[in-house]
């Protein structure tokens, strides 16, 4: 930043308030945290920054972005860069969080926004807000570039002033929590949206704009396999059953299988992982091979035995496990079932999915 606009930016912070002359007084530039060698805990002030957008342009082709900001301390002046490729800041305005009369200011080109409070002679004698997780404190309007069909956007966390030798995001925090103090801290820890610290000069968010997001994965069975979304079931599947490729599919993505708690990925209790295209986990199915309440894969005597005893009142608590005993689909696990899988275990046909039509 240059020394010309560092004095402006510092002018509009000194008229923060009418009652405030000298806004900068006792100006710290480090922030409190734990003292392991003093053996003393002190309180860690703390920024959590993010960026969101609905992906979406207006009628007019403008995308607006959501700047998110979370604070432990009662907050005055924010400001912070964030650097384009492919798109233009073209408006900014305070966010939805921002309960005070603000002078928001934005310097093309810079990508760097600045919302000075300015608060009523009411509102100057109350606290200044500590922002909670999902705060918007700006919402900006950008134009994709000429030529550009989409736009990344990086949220920085770099040094705003010379005086700022902590290198952080500008979101000052007040000494006597009003929005009339004249004794102004920054340097505040900086952190991402999942809690980790964040090196000067390194990206803390970012969002693609004009990209057409990727489609959901979609799950569909193949042959007689079934995709049960109501109950979070796929069955339909021969018991040892060892290429699931034969039975399901996924559009727009892949699907995986997990072992059960027995070590089997091909028994009862084994989860089918779908993905999306970037291999990112989508949603999850549990296997259900009917008969095969143990989750072994196979259809035998330990089976029936199992379910000859849940017949009689004996604990089958597993969701899976108990849908799995219920081979002949009639909602309740009978002596009847016992018998089918046990007859199965000496060679009979057990049917694979006793909701076919």
């Amino acid at each position: 930043m240059s020394k010309k606009i560092l004095s402006v930016m510092l002018a509009l912070v000194m008229v923060l308030s009418v009652f405030s002359i000298s806004a900068f007084a006792g100006v710290s530039s480090s922030y409190e945290k734990i003292d392991e060698e003093a053996g003393e805990t002190q309180i860690a002030y703390t920024q959590k920054w993010s960026l969101v957008t609905a992906n979406e342009p207006d009628a007019d082709g403008y995308y607006t972005v959501d700047v998110v900001l979370e604070t432990n301390y009662n907050t005055g002046v924010i400001s912070f860069d964030i650097v384009a490729d492919g798109a233009t800041l073209v408006d900014a305005v305070a966010g939805s969080a921002i309960t005070y009369t603000a002078d928001v200011a934005f310097f093309e080109g810079m990508e760097h926004v600045d919302i000075i409070p300015n608060p009523t002679l009411a509102q100057a004698a109350v606290d200044a807000p500590i922002f909670t997780a999902g705060s918007v404190i700006a919402t900006l309007t950008y134009a994709l570039d000429d030529g550009a069909s989409s736009a990344t956007l990086k949220l920085m966390n770099d040094s705003k002033c010379a005086e700022n030798q902590g290198g952080t995001l500008f979101a000052v925090r007040l000494d006597n929590k009003t929005l009339a103090s004249n004794s102004v801290h920054y340097g505040q820890r900086v952190i991402d949206a999942e809690g980790n610290d964040i090196a000067i000069g390194a990206e803390i968010a970012s969002v693609t704009l004009g990209q057409e997001a990727a489609a959901d994965p979609v799950l569909s069975g193949v042959d007689t396999g079934v995709v049960d979304t109501e109950n979070g079931y796929v069955y339909g599947v021969p018991a040892g059953t060892t290429d699931f490729t034969a039975y399901f599919t996924v559009e727009n993505g892949s699907f995986e299988m997990v072992a059960n708690a027995s070590g089997n990925t091909n028994g009862t209790g084994a989860t089918l992982v779908v993905k999306n295209n970037a291999n990112e986990e989508f949603t999850t199915y549990t296997l259900v091979i009917f008969g095969d309440v143990n989750g072994d894969g196979a259809v035998t005597a330990t089976d029936s035995a199992t379910v000859a005893a849940a017949s009689l009142g004996a604990d089958m608590s597993v969701a899976a496990q108990a849908y799995a005993a219920d081979v002949n689909g009639d909602g309740s696990i009978t002596a009847t079932d016992s018998a089918t899988i046990a007859a199965a275990s000496l060679g009979g046909a057990i049917t694979i999915n006793p909701y076919a039509a």
